[in-house]
């Protein structure tokens, strides 16, 4: 069978191209043309929800092609299989616009039928021509200037079929198309009709544009759906997939009811935009954020007059695409990219970015694509801010593109890294802050800017460790070449240790001038920096003359000693009776000369204190006294009250001198608390700290107790000789130290006090006589004689035995205070006590510190039973937890598996009564056809 059909251009409000539908098994096409333009055609095939066939629509199958000639006549065979639907015959030349006469001539071997293609009766056919173009190149959902895109009202007068379809404008040769897509979206929640708001709900779209990398640059997209409320209109976004992409469009929209369209008039929020070029090369390629060469990549300083909202769009000018079936595909080879928006912490300008920044916005992770955008409000004027865009590799050179647009005028200024005037490199000497530590000097007062990098390791950026820096000037002038824990702290990136930042460079600001100031780079406790490069960076102002060095002790100058308290050790808080038991360090030096000692813990944070004592006499240079005088202690508070403080470290400052002996002891406050401790002492002179392991005297003790007659009371009191005495039996002339110890308990019960006496007159008698009594020495509390409520009192004396004998009369300040108490002298020879008044206290002598052992040691058990019914009761909820979230797990997936047979039972019910719709439809037109048949 042979058919001819003629056409031509007409006016459309498509594309100029003529259609034709044949139904036929198998069809040989011809075009001829009567000019030259290049011209072709396709056969494809068309399904939607209007049961019919509409052309050029994104879902067509494409059954054979004629490619474009310049010759008068274009044709090829192709087999047709049968089936209900025509087939589509689309003659169209190579550009829109080309207007001619054409000739379509189709042999087959069997009968076949052809006529134009048009709308059913009632459809209705809309065209709108827009363009993306400057404010109104918003770009896809993903941005947030998306809702400047044109949008398009449409309103429905009752349920209503659609088909919506965007074309892009013709693209000229070696001008890619552009990835485009629209929404059809409506208002949830709100009454607002005349413009799309930001909490919508998206009733159709095109197929995603972008999946695993495929930008999908087709010339038509095109979606069909079915509006069933049309109490509340529908708005249509077209957009392209970047901002700023500009380009023409026509959107078509096919309807099976009368519909309204209306463009929408969009508010311009966002009304200032520049751009700015820029690259990453050899010198400006700095890296990821955390590199420690990040501040070289390109910096731009934002100015801004007024708080102002920005969005900022990064777009890389050398991204490449693989192209591959007609669609560009995203390579792999490819660097992310990062834009960072700052603001220097420092209250002075600095004029670039320096490492004390707070990031007001960025991408997060680094982003594998041609462009990253972020969007931040600015709220001060007088801040300094800084956009920074970067590239993931230090390597990597390429060209990129700036778009800022603004709701407020804004000035990009751009901004280049200055070079230090001074540098220092050095690696880390240790982990603690006195391991590195630098002082900077200058003739005049000098503001400096201090720059603390460390480099990075092989890996990345997972290697870099928690740092900080501290810049402070020692209160005593006298410490010039160490470090000491009584400072003025100029500067602390830390914020006193417990604010280290992985980050490859910290900075602070300081003035250098009056003092040595005293530069330490400080790491997180337990990480290990020794052997690692560091390096310090200095800028200033003018032509100043900046020394730095670095700070190394003298030896000798330094020492320290380790230790712990446990067990018998663990003696707790001065005001214990156990307090001598504590750990006990000598600080030996040669010459007068100040001296801070410190104390630090290793693990655990307990509340600890130290005192510096010091003996009255030399001689016993062994062990501290309880007559000792504390000449350094830890005190806090305006009053300089004594404390034992949770902190890392404590310290205390003392003059020692090499005629005396001192003692450093530190403590815990509770009795049977472990843990271990650093004692360092600092010095201008050499200085040398030992422990002190005990006594090297001879001991002598008796008990005794004040129990009735005995209970005589303080020196004034008319019965005071009723207490119970102890006579001194010794054959040659010696020094001892007497000391008085209340075993009531580990607190003080008892206001005791100590006396060393004779007779005046009768040196013969075996007592101390009332008539008259001589006091040779009495106990000293603080360098004074009181009666104290204190575990124990002592008395330091020199006795001759030939101007004896002496008698030693313990007693308490009231005469109705009862207790026991154990006499203890220590000396250099040998001496017996002798009881001449009171009784040995019965039963086993009580040690009231192991009884506090024994109790803490219970006290500990009980805690960790309680923390392992703790761990069980956790572990019982966790899992009694994870078994819920399974079986709503399992609730939901039975639940969705339900709705979607639902959804499917749904749309089979759906696909039945449409296939039985067009089955009527064909019925009728078959007896319509019949019935002609029979009336011709």
């Amino acid at each position: 069978m042979y058919l001819d059909s003629y056409g031509g251009a007409g006016e459309t409000t498509r594309e100029p191209d003529y259609l034709m539908a044949a139904t036929t098994a198998a069809d040989t096409v011809t075009t001829e043309r009567g000019r030259p333009p290049y011209a072709g055609f396709m056969v494809v095939r068309k399904r939607n929800v209007f049961g019919i066939s509409l052309p050029l629509l994104k879902d067509q199958d494409i059954v054979k092609s004629c490619g474009y000639t310049g010759a008068l006549q274009a044709s090829c065979e192709i087999c047709l299989e049968p089936q209900r639907l025509p087939y589509i015959i689309v003659c169209n030349t190579h550009k829109p616009g080309k207007e001619g006469t054409f000739r379509l001539k189709i042999e087959a071997d069997t009968t076949f039928s052809l006529e134009p293609l048009v709308l059913p009766g009632g459809f209705t056919h809309y065209a709108i021509r827009g363009e993306w173009k400057g404010f109104y190149a918003g770009g896809n959902r993903d941005f947030p200037t998306w809702c400047n895109n044109p949008q398009y009202r449409v309103t429905c007068s009752r349920r209503t079929k659609l088909i919506v379809s965007l074309c892009q404008g013709y693209s000229v040769e070696g001008v890619a198309r552009l990835a485009t897509s629209f929404v059809v979206a409506r208002n949830e929640g709100t009454a607002r009709t005349d413009r799309l708001e930001s909490f919508h709900k998206v009733l159709a779209r095109p197929p995603g544009v972008v999946e695993a990398g495929y930008l999908d640059r087709s010339p038509e997209v095109t979606v069909d759906l079915v509006v069933e409320d049309s109490s509340r209109p529908v708005f249509i976004t077209p957009s392209a997939w970047f901002p700023g992409q500009e380009g023409a469009f026509l959107l078509s929209i096919i309807s099976d009811k009368p519909v309204t369209v209306e463009p929408v008039e969009i508010e311009r929020k966002l009304d200032f935009g520049q751009s700015k070029k820029g690259e990453w090369n050899e010198a400006t390629a700095g890296g990821p954020r955390r590199h420690v060469s990040w501040r070289h990549n390109p910096q731009y300083r934002i100015n801004i007059k007024e708080p102002t909202t920005l969005y900022i769009l990064c777009a890389r000018s050398s991204w490449e695409m693989i192209e591959q079936d007609g669609a560009l595909f995203m390579g792999t080879d490819h660097v992310g990219m990062n834009l960072h928006v700052l603001r220097n912490c420092s209250p002075e300008k600095c004029g670039e970015v320096i490492p004390d920044h707070e990031v007001l916005a960025e991408c997060g992770a680094y982003v594998h694509a041609a462009e990253v955008s972020v969007d931040v409000h600015l709220p001060d004027p007088s801040a300094e801010y800084f956009l920074v865009p970067s590239a993931q590799d230090s390597t990597f050179h390429a060209r990129f593109t700036l778009v800022v647009q603004s709701d407020h005028q804004v000035e990009l200024e751009d901004v280049l890294c200055s070079e230090p005037q001074r540098t220092l490199s050095d690696t880390w000497h240790g982990n603690t802050p006195s391991s590195n530590v630098y002082r900077l000097t200058a003739p005049t007062m000098t503001s400096v800017l201090v720059i603390l990098s460390q480099e990075n390791r092989e890996g990345g950026d997972e290697e870099l460790s928690p740092i900080g820096l501290r810049a402070a000037v020692n209160r005593d002038e006298r410490f010039a070449e160490i470090l000491t824990p009584d400072t003025d702290v100029l500067a602390d990136t830390t914020h006193g240790g417990v604010d280290f930042l992985e980050e490859a460079e910290v900075s602070a600001f300081v003035t250098v001038g009056l003092r040595p100031v005293l530069l330490t780079p400080l790491t997180q406790e337990g990480e290990t920096m020794t052997d690692r490069p560091l390096r310090l960076s200095f800028f200033f102002r003018g032509e100043e003359d900046l020394d730095v060095s670095r700070v190394e002790p003298r030896p000798g100058h330094t020492a320290s000693a380790s230790g712990e308290w446990r067990g018998s050790n663990a003696g707790g808080r001065p005001s214990l009776l156990s307090f001598r038991r504590n750990p006990q360090y000598r600080l030996v030096v040669q010459e007068p000369t100040p001296a801070y000692v410190l104390l630090s813990q290793k693990r655990d944070r307990h509340a600890m204190g130290l005192q510096i004592v010091r003996n009255a006499d030399s001689r016993f240079y062994d062990r501290m006294l309880p007559s000792a005088e504390v000449v350094g202690e830890v005190q806090e508070g305006e009053e300089g009250e004594l404390t034992h403080l949770t902190r890392r470290e404590i310290w205390t400052s003392v003059d020692l001198t090499p005629s005396q002996p001192y003692f450093a002891v530190p403590s815990l406050w509770d009795v049977g608390d472990s843990g271990s401790f650093v004692i360092t002492v600092l010095a201008c002179a050499e200085v040398e700290v030992t422990e002190a392991r005990g006594h090297v005297l001879k001991e002598t003790s008796v008990r005794g107790q004040w129990e009735g007659e005995t209970c005589g009371g303080r020196a004034s009191a008319p019965g005071w000789l009723e207490n119970p005495q102890y006579r001194l039996v010794f054959e040659r002339p010696c020094h001892l130290a007497i000391l008085l110890i209340q075993y009531a308990s580990l607190e003080a019960s008892n206001t005791i006090g100590l006396h060393v006496c004779r007779n005046a007159t009768d040196r013969e008698a075996r007592e101390l006589s009332s008539d008259e009594v001589e006091v040779v020495a009495k106990s000293l509390t603080r360098g004074e004689f009181v009666y104290a409520i204190v575990p124990e009192v002592s008395v330091e004396v020199d006795l001759d035995p030939a101007d004896g004998p002496f008698f030693v009369v313990p007693s308490t300040y009231d005469i109705d205070e009862k207790g026991v108490f154990r006499l203890v002298v220590l000396s250099e020879e040998a001496v017996e006590i002798v009881a001449v008044r009171g009784t040995i206290p019965e039963g086993a002598e009580v040690d009231p510190f192991q009884e506090a052992l024994d109790e803490a040691g219970e006290e500990e058990e009980e805690e960790e039973e309680e923390m392992f019914e703790d761990l069980e009761a956790i572990v019982e909820e966790q899992v009694r937890k994870d078994l819920e979230d399974e079986e709503r797990t399992i609730e939901e997936i039975k639940a969705r598996e339900l709705a979607e047979e639902e959804e499917a039972r749904e749309k089979a019910k759906t696909i039945r009564e449409v296939v039985e719709e067009e089955e009527e439809e064909e019925e009728e037109e078959e007896e319509k056809k019949e019935a002609d048949v029979e009336e011709k």
